[in-house]
């Protein structure tokens, strides 16, 4: 039996989604520099949109999972957001799953002191400042020239 037949056969499939710097699925970043030779991936990965693809994984481990792009099967590494012990990558599926819910409940008890941090920050730019960095504004390009810089321009010009 070939290598893909069994992959499709046997593993667990999975909905994982392309994001620019590789594969999501369930909070890990899954990459391969195979990746870079796929038109599909290129396309959605600098469309800087949210895109799914279908995939398989191994439930004993996740550290590969197997996806579905081009009518090719490829073999995805799961890559670690900072430097740290490779042993983190060598966890289960359901290992996987409850750290993702346990994230997701941690940012939802998060997301009532967001409003709570914003306006602790308001205050304090309000008092330094004077005005509300909620407020402010960012604009492109060069600053207006004043009088006494056009005329320094000019005389800098002689000069040089």
């Amino acid at each position: 039996m070939p290598f893909e037949t069994a992959v499709r056969r046997f593993l667990q499939p999975l909905e994982a989604v392309i994001g620019i710097d590789g594969i999501y699925w369930n909070d890990y970043r899954f990459y391969s520099s195979a990746l870079l030779d796929c038109p599909t991936y290129e396309r959605h990965a600098t469309a800087r949109t949210r895109a799914k693809i279908e995939g398989y994984y191994l439930s004993t481990c996740v550290r590969y999972i197997w996806i579905e792009i081009d009518n090719r099967l490829l073999q995805l590494a799961a890559m670690l957001p900072h430097l740290d012990d490779q042993e983190q990558r060598y966890v289960s599926a359901e290992e996987a799953n409850h750290y993702h819910l346990q994230r997701m409940h941690q940012a939802l008890a998060l997301r009532h002191h967001q409003a709570a941090a914003r306006t602790y920050y308001d205050q304090k730019a309000k008092q330094q400042i004077g005005k509300s960095y909620l407020r402010s504004q960012r604009r492109s390009g060069r600053p207006k020239l004043t009088r006494d810089a056009i005329r320094e321009i000019r005389v800098l010009r002689k000069i040089l």
